[in-house]
């Protein structure tokens, strides 16, 4: 009895330690290794490092992306129209007008009624001031220029060609009581048409031209007026 109760002892100690042993290693009754909870039962493919230098990638290497043109300086900035194209500049020819004459060969013809007046005693001492609305600023009549000189019934009195810059000018008929019909008084002169040489060319206002025929006080040729005291001035 002794006998059978010493080799019952025996065989429990020799079965506690390999039950403990076998419970530290596999968690279960079948031995299996112990898995925590949650855990993929795959084993997840290691992932190569972003960047560069990461090693291979399967589409980075393989496939690499298409290079991007390069952005154009002005680019994000908008297009501004440039200035508009207006019309050409076409340049005028200028106006026509006299040469001036030699300063050296200027020589004043006094008037033989206002010598020794003053300035303006022919229009009761008040400076003239021409109107730009009349052919010579109205110092030969009070009518315009052209045609409308013509609407009034204003004669032309011929054109006068300058040798020096062979420039027209045409000529009117001085209306009466203009400070002009004045001047031609006073000079004892005659107004003729302009054309033939050998005449008294006076240049009024507005290189406006009238022509008279010559006698002792002013002798043929070209004259500039000073309205100041209706003084003739050989050119």
């Amino acid at each position: 009895m002794r006998t059978r109760a010493l080799c019952i002892t025996l065989v429990v100690a020799l079965i506690l330690p390999l039950g403990a042993s076998a419970q530290t290693r596999g968690g279960g009754p079948r031995g299996g290794a112990g898995r925590p909870a949650g855990a993929n039962p795959r084993t997840a493919a290691p992932q190569a490092p972003s960047g560069p230098s990461g090693g291979f990638n399967l589409e980075r290497d393989i496939n690499p992306p298409a290079s991007r043109p390069a952005a154009p300086v002005n680019a994000g900035r908008p297009h501004l129209p440039g200035p508009a194209a207006g019309p050409p500049v076409v340049s005028r020819p200028p106006v026509a007008s006299r040469p001036p004459g030699n300063a050296g060969n200027r020589r004043p013809i006094v008037n033989p009624i206002r010598r020794g007046q003053r300035p303006w005693d022919w229009n009761r001492g008040v400076s003239w001031a021409p109107a730009p609305s009349y052919w010579g600023g109205g110092f030969w009549g009070p009518f315009a220029f052209g045609v409308a000189a013509a609407v009034l019934g204003v004669a032309a009195y011929g054109t006068y060609l300058d040798p020096t810059s062979n420039v027209y000018f045409p000529s009117y008929q001085v209306a009466p009581g203009s400070p002009g019909v004045t001047l031609l008084e006073n000079y004892q002169l005659t107004q003729t048409p302009c054309g033939p040489p050998g005449l008294v060319v006076i240049f009024g206002p507005d290189n406006s031209v009238i022509c008279a025929a010559p006698n002792d006080l002013v002798g043929p040729g070209a004259y500039d007026l000073d309205p100041s005291n209706l003084t003739l001035v050989s050119q």
